[in-house]
C-alpha cells in the first residue's frame, strides 16, 4: 500500500466513524480523499509506463530464457517477467537480465 492508499483509507477510516464535526469538515474530507484518488491513479499509470532503463523492452527475447512479458516498477524495483517455450512465467532483475545477456554473449 503507498503513501496515497494509506492516506485516503485514514480518512475513509475517520469518516466512516463519524468523527466529523459538520459539513465544512466533511467537505473537506471528501476533497482531500478525490484529490489523493487522483494522485494515486496518477502515480499507478506513471509507474506502469516508466521504463527507467533502456536495455530491456516488452517482447523482448532473452536468450535461454524467454520474451518479456511484462514489466513493473515497485518501491524502486524493476522486475522484468518473461514467458519460455513451456508457458512457465519467470521473474527477472535488471540485474539478473544483465549477467543473462553478459554470459551469453560472451560465450559467443
Amino acid at each position: 500500500m503507498n503513501k496515497y492508499e494509506k492516506a485516503i483509507e485514514y480518512f475513509y477510516s475517520v469518516m466512516e466513524k463519524g468523527n466529523i464535526k459538520n459539513d465544512e469538515e466533511k467537505e473537506i474530507f471528501e476533497t482531500a480523499i478525490q484529490v489523493l484518488e487522483k494522485e494515486n491513479k496518477v502515480l499507478k499509470i506513471a509507474n506502469q509506463y516508466t521504463k527507467p532503463s533502456n536495455k530491456y523492452f516488452m517482447g523482448d527475447v532473452v536468450p535461454n530464457v524467454g520474451k518479456i512479458n511484462n514489466i513493473t516498477k515497485e518501491n524502486g524495483i524493476i522486475s522484468y517477467e518473461l514467458k519460455n517455450k513451456t508457458s512457465d512465467v519467470i521473474i527477472k532483475t535488471e540485474k539478473e537480465l544483465d549477467d543473462i545477456m553478459t554470459k551469453y554473449y560472451k560465450s559467443k
